[in-house]
């Protein structure tokens, strides 16, 4: 019989919804495997995205960044849950960078305790560690985690499994159809400054289509509405349930440096990368690195540099420069990574 799944994260305007939806993917994977995981989280917000996809949510109704004084209550609905010591009956997955090392310590002598970590900037105290970016081979988690299991990179990204089996990408010769994403939110306005940028562009960017995507959580969904009304070749989209048709269907994407990577990755979709936040700064600069994208910038912290995102788009004209990247891409990852990290979380290996 498998352990108990519990996954404790969030989504809302700070955190985004990345943490979620990677982990609704493992929770997918673990219902197949006959398990019911249940998400706990700290606010109602929170709450939607598991509830959609039917899985049971416990809110414990408190702030989301405040994990010591929510030790309490965690024991005490663990108590009531009928786990009391740690055995083999439950792991509890977190995914929040603002988890504590006192948190899962108190969580680790009740139950297992799994963590994915994409920063690297501690030793967590956790029984199963998860980094899937392509960095992972950059550093000694072996001899940081002696005690722990360690499931890292790519085989371990927990993508939907809608991206499994895509066939070899043929790319198109011209650059037509263009993607614009920001993520969950976009705190710096990204989009705003981007739809300016090709404003300024009509003359070189003409006969390219603008596809940009405004995330759940995005407050400046109603500006882009409007201010696209006169722009024939934009399109501003609200959330999709997925992005797997578009992809497929785009020549080239500009993107923050997250989870969409990865879905690239799978579709063999070139792309231009940017740093949102610092915990996209490894993941974008090992991609980079790689070459499987180019660098659009540090936006966080260095601003929009419409400069550096005209070369990156005359480079991307040629057909030959997309082609190889597409080739890199899809040897990246298979799309099994949430259906092998369920599988460790729940023991039925």
């Amino acid at each position: 019989m498998p352990r108990r799944l519990l996954i404790r994260t969030e989504a809302n305007a700070v955190t985004a919804t990345g943490h979620m939806r990677r982990c609704l993917n493992i929770a997918e994977a673990a219902r197949a495997q006959g398990a019911e995981p249940v998400f706990i989280v700290a606010e109602p917000v929170s709450e939607k995205l598991p509830r959609e996809r039917g899985f049971q949510v416990v809110c414990l109704d408190r702030p989301f960044d405040a994990f010591d004084e929510e030790i309490p209550q965690m024991r005490d609905w663990l108590r009531q849950q009928g786990i009391t010591e740690k055995t083999d009956a439950a792991t509890l997955l977190i995914d929040s960078y603002f988890v504590s090392e006192n948190y899962m310590r108190a969580m680790q002598e009740i139950l297992q305790v799994a963590y994915i970590d994409d920063l690297h900037e501690r030793i967590w105290p956790c029984d199963i560690l998860i980094c899937y970016g392509m960095y992972a081979a950059d550093h000694d988690y072996a001899g940081e985690y002696p005690h722990a299991r360690l499931l890292l990179g790519g085989d371990y990204m927990p993508l939907d499994r809608i991206y499994q089996e895509i066939p070899k990408r043929q790319i198109r010769g011209s650059l037509k159809n263009v993607l614009v994403i920001s993520g969950g939110t976009d705190p710096v306005h990204f989009l705003p400054q981007f739809l300016e940028l090709a404003e300024q562009q009509k003359e070189e960017w003409g006969g390219m289509q603008f596809t940009l995507i405004a995330g759940a959580l995005d407050p400046d969904l109603p500006a882009l509405l409007k201010r696209a009304e006169n722009m024939p070749d934009v399109r501003i989209s609200e959330p999709l349930p997925d992005l797997k048709a578009v992809l497929l269907d785009s020549d080239l994407v500009v993107t923050a440096a997250g989870t969409t990577l990865y879905e690239l990755a799978a579709t063999g979709t070139p792309g231009i990368c940017y740093v949102l936040a610092d915990n996209q700064i490894l993941n974008a600069e090992a991609f980079v690195r790689e070459g499987l994208f180019l660098f659009g910038g540090y936006i966080h912290r260095d601003g929009f540099r419409g400069e550096l995102f005209r070369e990156q788009f005359r480079q991307m004209r040629e057909p030959a420069v997309r082609q190889e990247m597409s080739r890199r891409l899809q040897r990246l990852v298979d799309a099994k990574g949430a259906e092998r990290i369920a599988k460790a979380l729940l023991g039925v290996e």
